[in-house]
């Protein structure tokens, strides 16, 4: 009888270690579908954001251009002053920072004015 006993334990411990066997294989198996149904999350893909890049930034641009095909074809250099007239400018300007500010003058009286 103590043979049937050890006998009956075995296979039930068998069993459990069978389906502890068969529980392990379909987690994996589990976890390895979910990790390849979710790889793409994780490739790089071109987001709707990156596609548009720039675009408003181009519309107000060009919303500010009256005729931009005429002006394309009529575009010429802006003429304005000359480099060393606008080096000279800067610096008069840069020097006007140098010179020291006056100091204020504070005049307080007291008593009466004169009269």
């Amino acid at each position: 009888m103590d043979r049937n006993i050890a006998n009956s334990l075995a296979r039930e411990s068998d069993v459990v270690t069978r389906h502890v066997i068969w529980l392990q294989l379909a987690a994996f198996l589990l976890s390895l579908q979910i990790g390849c149904a979710c790889k793409e999350m994780f490739v790089k893909k071109e987001m709707p954001l990156d596609a548009r890049w720039g675009q408003s930034f181009e519309t107000v641009r060009d919303s500010q251009i009256i005729h931009p095909v005429e002006s394309e074809e009529r575009a010429r250099p802006v003429e304005a002053i000359d480099g060393q007239t606008a080096g000279s400018i800067m610096n008069k300007y840069h020097k006007s920072f140098e010179k020291a500010a006056p100091r204020p003058v504070y005049s307080i009286s007291f008593g009466s004015s004169g009269m």
